[in-house]
């Protein structure tokens, strides 16, 4: 079953990638969620009827991807406006990893664009951000979509300085127990 799932969140990743090399959180959910084959249920909704996930976790994938969404438009936005990218949750700044290495050169946006969000964003969450291999950073989202205290502290936005340091040992933490980061580039943290 989990590589089931792998396997058609992977086709559809790959679906929703752009000639130019841009992925599209938009053109994913649509994928995802629209009918196959004319009036058939979505891909989603026959992975929870299969048993592939759960009413939880299509629910939660669903939240993490209209999140995504909107961070991405906003982000495309504001570097064609050419104003700077202000992220402070820990998605928004994986959205931005995501798509940041290829917003130069698909918005003709200046050089550097990827550089301007980086400098925008909390530095904790770029610190943890940058561990992650760009490679597994929808593994992320759908380790999130399994996990609903793991979602929430990606798209949690600090109040204090000491919730922000808290949220980022409990982020880092489950990235480490989940794989996505190696254990000797996170010490020290």
């Amino acid at each position: 079953m989990p590589g089931l799932k792998a396997a058609t969140l992977d086709h559809a990743k790959r679906a929703s990638t752009g000639n130019t090399g841009v992925f599209s959180f938009e053109n994913y959910r649509h994928l995802l969620n629209r009918p196959t084959a004319g009036k058939g249920p979505s891909i989603l909704q026959t992975m929870k009827a299969s048993g592939v996930m759960s009413s939880g976790e299509v629910a939660r994938m669903d939240t993490i991807l209209r999140h995504a969404e909107v961070i991405q438009r906003t982000i495309t936005l504001r570097i064609n406006a050419g104003t700077l990218v202000d992220a402070p949750d820990m998605l928004s700044n994986l959205v931005a990893r995501l798509i940041g290495a290829n917003i130069g050169g698909a918005t003709g946006a200046a050089q550097g664009a990827p550089l301007v969000m980086a400098g925008a964003v909390s530095r904790a969450a770029q610190k943890i951000a940058d561990k992650i291999p760009t490679t597994k950073i929808m593994d992320v989202f759908i380790e999130a979509s399994n996990d609903p205290k793991f979602m929430a502290n990606l798209l949690e936005k600090p109040q204090t300085v000491k919730r922000k340091r808290e949220l980022h040992r409990q982020i880092n933490a489950f990235l480490l127990q989940a794989g996505l980061v190696e254990r000797e580039e996170s010490q020290g943290e």
